[in-house]
């Protein structure tokens, strides 16, 4: 294990489909706050103050107060007059935000696949389903390195951060949370845990201490969130089911615990990227089978998950139609379609585009047989004689991060004849309160409408679940008799809405494992350690803190003036800000600190700076 040390879519429409990734900011524990007459006696030392003429008006909610009056101290510290425009939750606060009734606001994003191109497109693109910024060189670059390498893009997103931050101050990260794991070490090996900074932790690795508690002892961990959108992978791209879906479907790759793209635990052997960066091949392993449910239990479906159902399951990701309310789908606006390669020629006479070898070399690379055939049905595959399936995505422009996109919990593949079975209704005729879609959290409901039609590519199944807990039993058929099988046969999920109760069920050994900065809160780390039988480990997160400017209000001075902006943004003083965590957080520049390396970790609080550019704003 490795330990680190603490170191213009509708309002709902943005609501669902960004509630992994784009939250407000919490940030929680204690800061001493100043009164009005200590602000009014604040100076900055060595530095000559001006009051300033402006009213700067802060968005927030009643959970943000702490960081919102820490930002307004050091606004106020630098000449500012300061305004709250204070809101009861999240979705009223997106209400305020759209009709531009704030100059800064404070949010999250979380880049859940790893890929600097998600960590940018969504809030800095025009195009952008939560961006405010309309700037053609930023989308230029933002463009230019979505088609880039890692060799080449990383100069690239350097000068778009750049440019983004101090340049336009159009917005700028104040810190990135570290992502907290909590198990008791007297029950769970600890050689069997890694914490995941950008991938749900995956079940299957877990094992007891007493490997022989793996048959007869339920896995027990929780999460905050009773709904669950859909187990449907494309109709959800929200935290209810992110554990859920990761571990019921498996996907063609996954992101390793340094947010590199693997093919350990996937559906592929390998992968190669054609000449180009427009062509993506997967050559796929035949020891999945599809799981069922079959009175109240598992049962090897026999069917394969093999290219009929990748294809299948890609192509509908890529269609905004196929079903009702598909929420993953701006992951797959770049693909253009996936196919089953059945011509061995089309991988021995093209290059791959990272490399001398030929597609065929790359895909072939350290296969136990090397590749006879490709087959298109699944009847025929047998990897032993060198009966192979090969899959070939291919997205309309040159964009290497889509293997991101495809270690997404989105990606996973379902069964092409199950989906369709369920899914016996037209999309655009379809009735929530007479329908039942594949997924539906109502079908796995104990009681009278239980009825689970899922199958299951990963390595578990959902058996039911209640208002108190989900149950999963382990897929047989998920790569017997590998290092990749799942070790504990049975996982309860606990549905625990309040993370102060979640901590005390694991305090009492009631939970064997907790998961996340939203269940696990900085200021409970000291409480953890402090018992003997928890550990706690933590890896930077892919989550950052960031302070967003209006940019499309034609009324507000911010939003016409980047010099009014970067005076606002130099007297922003990181570290008060992650002291209200406690310490448990790191500078951040922008979305893109966690992800790539771009040579500065964060800004620096100067108030010559804010004094400066408020005398050029002034004179403009």
């Amino acid at each position: 294990m490795r330990q680190i040390q603490k170191q213009d879519k509708s309002l709902i429409q943005r609501l669902k489909q960004f509630s992994l990734c784009l939250t407000p900011l919490l940030l929680t524990g204690c800061a001493s706050l100043q009164t009005e007459s200590d602000l009014a006696s604040n100076q900055v030392e060595g530095q000559e103050i001006s009051q300033k003429d402006e009213t700067i008006e802060i968005l927030t909610t009643n959970d943000s107060m702490t960081s919102a009056n820490v930002l307004r101290d050091q606004l106020v510290r630098n000449g500012f007059d300061v305004e709250f425009n204070i809101q009861p939750d999240f979705s009223s606060l997106l209400a305020q935000h759209d009709v531009g009734n704030f100059d800064i606001t404070m949010m999250g994003w979380s880049t859940v696949t790893g890929s600097p191109d998600y960590a940018v497109r969504s809030i800095y693109h025009s195009q952008g389903d939560s961006s405010l910024i309309e700037d053609p060189y930023v989308d230029e670059l933002i463009d230019q390195a979505a088609t880039e390498l890692p060799e080449d893009y990383q100069a690239t997103y350097t000068e778009l951060e750049d440019y983004v931050v101090e340049d336009q101050a159009y917005a700028v990260g104040t810190d990135t949370r570290y992502e907290p794991l909590a198990f008791n070490h007297e029950v769970l090996d600890p050689d069997s845990i890694v914490n995941y900074s950008a991938r749900e932790i995956p079940w299957n690795e877990l094992s007891y201490l007493d490997e022989g508690q793996n048959e007869t002892r339920p896995l027990v961990t929780s999460q905050q969130y009773v709904e669950m959108t859909s187990l449907d992978p494309i109709r959800a791209n929200d935290a209810s089911v992110a554990a859920v879906n990761s571990n019921m479907y498996s996907r063609l790759v996954n992101l390793d615990e340094n947010d590199e793209v693997t093919t350990d635990d996937s559906l592929s052997y390998n992968y190669v990227i054609g000449e180009g960066n427009q062509d993506y091949y997967f050559i796929l392993r035949d020891n999945v089978n599809f799981a069922k449910v079959e009175d109240g239990q598992v049962e090897d479906t026999g069917d394969l998950v093999g290219g009929e159902d990748v294809v299948y399951s890609l192509n509908r990701a890529a269609n905004p139609d196929s079903v009702p309310d598909h929420l993953s789908y701006s992951l797959f606006t770049m693909v253009e379609g996936a196919e089953l390669v059945t011509d061995l020629d089309e991988l021995a006479s093209n290059q791959s585009s990272q490399s001398d070898a030929s597609l065929l070399e790359e895909l072939e690379s350290g296969l136990d047989q090397p590749i006879q055939a490709l087959v298109e049905s699944d009847d025929e595959v047998d990897n032993q004689s060198g009966y192979y399936q090969v899959v070939k995505l291919t997205t309309e422009f040159p964009f290497p991060q889509v293997l991101n996109h495809l270690a997404h919990v989105a990606s996973g593949i379902v069964s092409k004849d199950q989906v369709e079975s369920v899914n016996d209704f037209e999309v655009e005729d379809y009735n929530p309160a007479e329908d039942r879609a594949y997924g539906d959290q109502a079908a796995l409901m104990r009681g009278g409408s239980y009825d689970n039609h899922l199958y299951a590519s990963g390595p578990y199944i959902m058996i039911y679940r209640d208002n108190t807990q989900a149950i999963f039993q382990k897929n047989p058929a998920y790569k017997p008799d590998s290092d990749e099988e799942a070790q504990i046969d049975q996982v309860t999920l606990r549905l625990i809405s309040d993370a102060t109760s979640s901590l005390s069920a694991l305090r009492s050994g009631e939970l064997d494992l907790l998961q996340g900065s939203e269940e696990i809160l900085p200021v409970k780390y000291e409480v953890i350690e402090e018992e003997n039988h928890l550990s706690l480990d933590t890896v930077v997160g892919t989550g950052v803190s960031y302070i967003q400017f209006n940019l499309l209000s034609d009324d507000r001075p911010i939003s016409q003036s980047a010099n009014l902006r970067r005076a606002v943004l130099y007297t922003i003083n990181q570290d008060e800000m992650i002291a209200i965590e406690q310490g448990n957080s790191l500078p951040a520049r922008s979305t893109l600190t966690p992800i790539i390396d771009t040579g500065k970790q964060g800004i620096e609080a100067d108030s010559e700076k804010v004094e400066f550019y408020y005398n050029e704003y002034l004179n403009e």
